[in-house]
């Protein structure tokens, strides 16, 4: 699946100015606000995902790591930083929705609203839009992110194992087999690994972690860390010697 294109999501060009995203986010927002649409989901999922793409595009800095990833992506150079703990790689794709979770801060659980008047991580309360006098921005016209509780199972339901790559394996890509035994069953599952890996990536197997309560699992991570063979072969050492100079 492609990243998600914040610029069609705005409807504005790639190139556009920093007041042309601001005048396209506040028109969308104001149309697709939830208290506009009571009782819509679509209205409230495509308010959440309104939002989202403001905080990415309004912000320069963000902007411009969002387009530096895109590039990256189209190019098949894209890997995700060291520490990314939520990285899954499946059929011959990240899961963008993760990473741009942990780059930007978002949940993406759109939908909804709660008794407080929250819409799943934005807080509409009247004190959160500065001036109340406009029923729906305030001073800036943005409204204020808040974190949203996670809605995973708990963390030790989790199992990461470590499993050492040599530099090409991470630099070409590779398929790699983890066992995993849990009351008394070993499971062997392949996880792809994407190029361009780099040590320190954690690659996330959804549903191969521990049993929790009501038949649900938690998750398996692969931990790469990149090592070379010992001793190292004559033939990767001239390579490496004919590549330093």
């Amino acid at each position: 699946m492609p990243i998600k294109d914040y610029y069609q999501v705005l409807g504005v060009e790639k190139d556009a100015k920093p007041d042309a995203i601001k005048s396209a986010y506040r028109k969308l927002a104001k149309k697709h606000h939830p208290d506009a649409n009571r009782g819509s989901k679509d209205a409230e999922k495509k308010f959440g995902e309104i939002n989202e793409a403001y905080e990415v595009l309004g912000n320069d800095e963000n902007r411009r790591k969002y387009d530096d990833m895109v590039e990256q992506q189209k190019s098949g150079r894209y890997a995700p930083p060291s520490g990314f703990s939520n990285v899954t790689y499946e059929g011959g794709d990240y899961d963008w929705d993760s990473i741009l979770s942990q780059m930007f801060g978002f949940d993406h659980n759109y939908g909804g609203t709660s008794a407080t008047g929250s819409f799943k991580g934005y807080d509409f309360s009247p004190f959160s839009r500065g001036d109340a006098s406009d029923p729906f921005f305030g001073n800036d016209g943005v409204y204020t992110k808040k974190k949203a509780p996670t809605k995973r199972e708990p963390e030790e339901l989790d199992v990461t194992v470590n499993r050492d790559l040599t530099p090409w394996d991470a630099a070409l890509g590779t398929t790699v087999s983890v066992s995993v035994t849990m009351a008394g069953q070993t499971n062997t599952i392949e996880a792809q690994v994407p190029p361009n890996t780099k040590s320190g990536t954690k690659l996330r197997i959804k549903g191969y972690g521990k049993p929790g309560a009501k038949g649900t699992r938690g998750d398996l991570y692969v931990l790469i860390t990149i090592q070379n063979p010992n001793p190292l072969p004559e033939n990767v050492r001239e390579f490496y010697s004919k590549i330093r100079s």
